[in-house]
């Protein structure tokens, strides 16, 4: 009869390989901080927030994704921002290095036209110096939630921590400006994002581990059946 003890100690193992990539996975989710939303009891927040909707996810080496940077709850309606970003040039990069990564959001263009500009990238130094929009008739200005830009992204190294940060608020760098372009408004908080860079587990990895592991479940039934076939003699 045909020993299935071999064949199961191999997908035994597979299954524990891809559990761990899972649990690791699936360990960043449930402790990542939901990102801010737009409840009236929340302050005016800048958030970075990936695709999850979370300020922390998972990527793959060498795999692309793209950032929303959010405002939440603005006190009033808002003219114009300029907004600061860096990140961890070790792990991170973006996509093409150019100005093209960096796409105006819906949030602004939603109340009118706009003047929508990028300033200095150091993409190896991983810093955008300032993103600006503003909307070319002011008044009554963008409020409540939206995108105000995306950033798209290349995960280049490995990393258990790689962050992308909102410089500092309410500054020369940051700051939002009312829908008269004559007072600033204050900026309560910010949210920043954090990225862990993952190593692929891909089909054409998996295979050999599952059959080398095959090969030694086989080889270790076929020793314990020899030794159960040995007579034992009574003197």
């Amino acid at each position: 009869m045909l020993n299935k003890t071999p064949l199961l100690v191999g997908i035994l193992f597979l299954c524990i390989i891809l559990g761990t990539a899972k649990t690791a996975e699936a360990a960043v989710t449930s402790g990542a901080i939901k990102a801010v939303t737009s409840a009236s009891t929340q302050p005016c927040t800048l958030a970075v927030v990936f695709e999850n909707g979370y300020n922390t996810i998972n990527k793959t080496a060498s795999t692309n994704f793209t950032v929303s940077i959010k405002i939440y709850n603005p006190p009033e309606g808002i003219g114009q921002f300029c907004v600061g970003l860096k990140w961890d040039p070790s792990a991170l990069a973006l996509k093409t290095g150019t100005s093209a990564d960096v796409v105006e959001g819906t949030w602004m263009p939603h109340f009118g036209a706009t003047i929508y500009s990028v300033g200095a990238i150091n993409n190896t130094g991983g810093t955008i110096n300032q993103i600006s929009d503003a909307l070319t008739t002011y008044l009554p200005g963008a409020t409540g939630a939206g995108t105000m830009f995306t950033v798209a992204f290349h995960a280049q190294a490995l990393s258990p921590v790689a962050n992308i940060t909102i410089r500092s608020p309410n500054t020369a760098t940051t700051y939002l400006l009312n829908a008269s372009l004559d007072g600033v408004v204050n900026i309560d908080a910010v949210v920043d994002g954090s990225v862990i860079v993952i190593p692929e587990f891909s089909a054409s990895a998996l295979l050999p581990l599952f059959l080398v592991a095959t090969t030694i479940a086989i080889a270790a039934a076929t020793v314990s059946s020899r030794k159960r076939r040995i007579p034992f003699r009574l003197s």
